[in-house]
């Protein structure tokens, strides 16, 4: 079993903690009593290190430390607003610095607000109103409320602009300072103030008190089939006609559960199943294991779902041990820029390994390395790319991506009108295989 690897696309934000950068030093400068006391445990650490012979540390690096510690004095001592430094950010900063040296976006270090957002991420789990958020001409909006929280029960609607957090205005606000605005304690409210764009009424003031929220990750989704689809047609009909819809958000650590619901729920509904839509949009990835365990419901027990390249060059393949309960239904996979790690995995092996699973939208992000992912003592966490992964026929989508047989774009007329021409186009082409044609 492969270790629980994490894929998922982030920003190049930070990397490892200072008592690593520190490993073996033994020089500095300035009076050791006049040092803070957290300097001086991390020196004694360090001591005890290299008595220990445990680190090595070259000449050039413990001159390249030296000149490290030199420079910390001279800010600490000489910059004019040195009275209201916190060292934290300093550690934070020189962590940083330390990051971009290895050219990789992906290998970071997560200060410990960073770090319980993430895990949040992966999770599903986090306190506030329960919507997704986007932007819309440097305007903050509603892009969706999600289903039975605070924000779908205040009556916010998809499209609304949120013109004020708490009395703030948003124009240029970033989504990520929006979120951490309206994010808090649950039993807290946040105020905001809204505009309905679809009736034309004036802005409007809406407190909404936050809650604790779980966004499932699996959802087998007919009804967002029939709303999407632009036939008319119910949930129920797609349903009778054999025609599974399951959208994908994240390979998180619930996913493999919730994964085993809704499959079971789309095998019970529609009795005789004839095809499964596979939705990994804006699937930013997650963890390796959920990848290959999922993997296994669509291959042969045996059959590989990826290979972990290593850093001196030896394969692992990872294989299928799982039910196969979609192994003789025709599948669509809907894909597009926001697919990546995990969610190319899944897409490649299928059809790689399959002749009739069709992927339809467009080229994924391409992201091929493996992260492995470790919580630090103080809360803050690492990310190390630690590995490549390729396809089951070795081919490296990194920076790549994986194209489409069917491409599909979403032009803004359709995101307007909420028509998912991509989602259109897969549902022909199941009923095309359903047909036999």
């Amino acid at each position: 079993m492969p270790p629980k690897s994490n894929f998922r696309v982030i920003p190049a934000l930070f990397l490892l903690c200072l008592i690593t950068f520190l490993v073996g030093v033994q020089v500095g400068s300035g009076d050791k009593s006049q040092w803070p006391k957290w300097l001086t445990q991390i020196s004694n650490y360090n001591q005890n290190k290299s008595q220990t012979g445990t680190v090595q540390n070259s000449p050039q690096t413990a001159k390249d430390l030296g000149n490290f510690w030199q420079v910390w004095d001279l800010i600490h001592n000489d910059h004019i607003d040195r009275a209201t430094f916190e060292d934290q950010a300093f550690i934070d900063g020189a962590i940083k610095g330390m990051v971009e040296g290895a050219g990789d976006p992906y290998t970071v270090y997560l200060p410990v607000e960073k770090n319980v957002q993430f895990n949040e991420s992966l999770s599903g789990r986090y306190s506030g109103i329960g919507a997704e958020l986007g932007m819309e001409a440097d305007q903050l909006l509603i892009v969706t409320p999600i289903d039975d929280t605070p924000a779908f029960n205040a009556g916010l609607l998809a499209g609304d602009l949120i013109l004020e957090i708490n009395g703030e205005p948003t124009q240029n606000l970033s989504i990520p300072d929006a979120v951490k605005k309206i994010r808090g304690t649950a039993g807290t409210s946040v105020k905001l103030k809204i505009l309905h764009k679809a009736d034309g009424s004036q802005p409007q003031d809406v407190t909404i008190t936050r809650s604790d929220i779980t966004i499932k990750s699996v959802k087998f989704d007919q009804e967002r089939l029939a709303k999407s689809s632009g036939s008319g047609e119910s949930a129920a009909d797609f349903t009778k006609e054999g025609i599974a819809y399951i959208r994908m958000s994240r390979f998180g650590d619930d996913s493999v559960s919730e994964w085993n619901l809704a499959v079971n729920k789309a095998l019970a509904d529609t009795r005789s199943l004839k095809a499964v839509i596979l939705d990994l949009r804006n699937n930013p990835g997650g963890y390796l294991n959920v990848a290959i365990e999922l993997g296994g419901d669509f291959v042969g027990k045996g059959t590989p779902i990826v290979i972990q390249e290593n850093s001196d060059g030896t394969r692992n393949s990872f294989t299928s041990n799982g039910q196969g309960r979609f192994i003789n239904v025709p599948v669509i996979v809907l894909v597009n820029e926001g697919s990546a790690s995990a969610s190319e995995i899944l897409a490649a092996t299928l059809r790689e390994d399959r002749t009739d699973v069709t992927l339809v939208g467009k080229k994924t992000y391409g992201k091929g390395t493996v992260q492995e992912k470790k919580d630090l003592p103080d809360g803050s966490g690492v990310n190390i790319t630690v590995a490549k992964w390729l396809t089951p026929k070795g081919t490296w989508v990194h920076k790549v991506g994986i194209m489409p047989d069917v491409e599909v774009t979403l032009t803004p007329e359709d995101i307007t009108a909420q028509r998912d021409t991509q989602l259109m186009k897969a549902l022909e082409i199941a009923r095309g295989k359903i047909a036999g044609k």
